[in-house]
């Protein structure tokens, strides 16, 4: 199976995105709105997102270059690749972990932590 690298990947995803396409706001990921910071004291502010005035999307015709880079995200592609692989392997009749390490991912599991129970011991005189 061939898979494309991130950025002819990237190039695909621009050409076969029509202009009238909803995407999400680069600027705000979809929030519609920013939170900001203060770098002093930690606080929070919430403004409206300027680039998309709120409303978390914009067509994507109405993209700079800039922000048609910042659309498509390297986590995205790994989503995608992930799910074809996944797929890949169901129809394959393989087992999707082996096909995902054969393809070039690292999988790593989520262990249950383990907690020792202690029973409190009586205390002692004094």
């Amino acid at each position: 199976m061939l898979i494309n690298d991130f950025e002819t990947w990237k190039k695909l995803k621009v050409a076969q995105t029509p202009d009238d396409e909803m995407v999400k706001c680069p600027e705000c990921q979809g929030e519609g709105t920013i939170i900001e910071e203060c770098a002093y004291c930690n606080h929070g502010s919430e403004r409206i997102c300027g680039y998309c005035g709120g409303k978390g999307s914009l067509r994507f015709g109405d993209l700079g270059r800039t922000e048609i880079d910042r659309v498509f995200s390297r986590g995205d592609y790994h989503r995608e690749v992930i799910a074809d692989l996944e797929r890949l392997a169901s129809w394959k009749q393989k087992d999707r972990i082996h096909t995902l390490v054969e393809h070039g991912y690292t999988v790593f599991v989520s262990l249950p932590v383990r907690t020792e129970k202690t029973v409190p011991s009586p205390a002692t005189g004094v």
